[in-house]
């Protein structure tokens, strides 16, 4: 949603709002258990989505296309040559390319404190 359809929900709240006392004191038993380390938290949440929403508005596919080509240019070391061969290596790529996915996955979900 945009801010403007969040703020006409938010102003449109008050006036549907019949019992009062009930909200306020909902509000007060929901305060209690809040702290700043939650708040912050989830701030940081937030704002991990939002870098990576708009990460993926601005470039969707081009970004994507040039890590696959670069991982196609990569070439093999002598080492991995003497110790794999050639089959063994093509076999490494899809793992490789697994385990970025998992740290991007990590990076981004480390600002997640509840899990």
């Amino acid at each position: 949603e945009n801010s403007a359809s969040i703020f006409n929900t938010l102003s449109d709240i008050p006036s549907q709002i019949e019992e009062a006392d009930v909200l306020l004191r909902e509000a007060m038993l929901i305060s209690g258990t809040l702290t700043e380390v939650m708040i912050e938290a989830q701030r940081r949440k937030h704002l991990a989505y939002l870098i990576a929403d708009q990460g993926q508005l601005h470039n969707p596919v081009p970004s994507l296309s040039k890590i696959k080509r670069r991982s196609d240019q990569r070439r093999k070391s002598g080492i991995t040559t003497l110790l794999f061969g050639d089959d063994d290596f093509e076999a490494l790529k899809p793992l490789e390319e697994g385990v970025q996915d998992m740290l991007v996955k990590h990076h981004l979900f480390s600002w997640d404190i509840d899990g």
